[in-house]
């Protein structure tokens, strides 16, 4: 059987993906192993329009009942390649072989481990990757932010307005930001630069309490904290495609406003892509973007 389109992925991009591609009466079929991707593993979210506070495991469930209003073909498995056949695709799962029209890859992203003592333990218990999702639970508190680019400055500036304290761990002797970003960063005074210095571990009890630093001095150090943002980039999901498509320099997948990749056919949609804000809301739009263009796509090559 030729799908119209196949979609690759179980996020916000994913999900509204299939209810367009529904809406449009497309032939389809939604892949992915788990449902709700980075969303899932979120403990609140307060900036989805709708929704004052809501967990990440309750979003991901609204977004799969919605979803499973218009029965769409759902395929719970990975998929271990896409191959183009002159102007098809086949994608191929664990022990079978689709081919489609038009592939949509909405595999996420994976926001990089430090992989130290303490990170995995107190995920959700003080440790964090996003400010914007979470760095209001932390008013008035002591943060730390670990990564000196231009997401730990985005972090820094935002928690500058929100905690008392703000620890900015650089491993290098300067900051690698954007150079307005780090001015404005450097003339609050709740900020503390530790310049040339790693992350060791991430203590505490039932929540984090501290992290302990090695400084440039070989000296450990520690740090009296009750939440640590880490943001030392994103890993793109994006091994299925064997580099069938162009990627940034940071493997990002390069789309156009259509979400159409360098393949005629292939298109892209959420944090997989270049598009430069992860964020749940602007995932979901691009999914649905994506779909529009995949309907033009098909009409424009019957």
């Amino acid at each position: 059987m030729m799908y119209d389109l196949v979609i690759i992925g179980g996020g916000p991009a994913g999900i509204t993906a299939a209810i367009y591609a529904a809406r449009k009466q497309m032939k389809f079929a939604i892949i992915y192993k788990e449902i709700g991707g980075e969303v899932a593993k979120t403990t609140y979210i307060e900036n989805y329009t709708g929704y004052k506070n809501v967990s990440g495991a309750e979003l991901t469930t609204i977004f799969e009942e919605h979803m499973k209003v218009f029965k769409p073909e759902i395929i719970e498995d990975e998929v271990s390649a896409v191959v183009q056949n002159g102007k098809y695709f086949t994608v191929t799962l664990t022990d079978r072989e689709l081919e489609a029209k038009t592939v949509l890859i909405t595999t996420g992203a994976n926001p990089k481990k430090l992989n130290i003592p303490g990170e995995k333990e107190y995920a959700g218990k003080g440790v964090s990757w996003c400010a914007t999702c979470d760095g209001p639970l932390f008013a008035e508190k002591n943060v730390a932010v670990i990564g000196a680019g231009n997401t730990g400055l985005t972090t820094v500036l935002q928690m500058i307005d929100i905690a008392d304290k703000v620890y900015l761990v650089s491993k290098y002797a300067d900051i690698k930001a954007d150079a307005i970003m780090v001015e404005k960063a450097k003339q609050s005074p709740k900020l503390e630069i530790l310049y040339e210095a790693s992350t060791q571990s991430i203590n505490g009890e039932r929540f984090v309490t501290a992290i302990t630093v090695k400084q440039k001095d070989g000296a450990l150090r520690a740090v009296p904290v009750d939440g640590v943002f880490i943001n030392i980039g994103y890993a793109p999901n994006t091994k299925c495609l064997n580099g069938l498509v162009a990627l940034t320099p940071f493997g990002d997948i390069i789309v156009d406003e259509h979400n159409m990749t360098s393949v005629p056919g292939i298109f892209a949609a959420g944090d997989v892509t270049n598009a430069p804000y992860k964020q749940i809301v602007i995932a979901a739009a691009a999914g649905a973007n994506a779909v529009l263009g995949i309907y033009d796509y098909l009409a424009k090559n019957r």
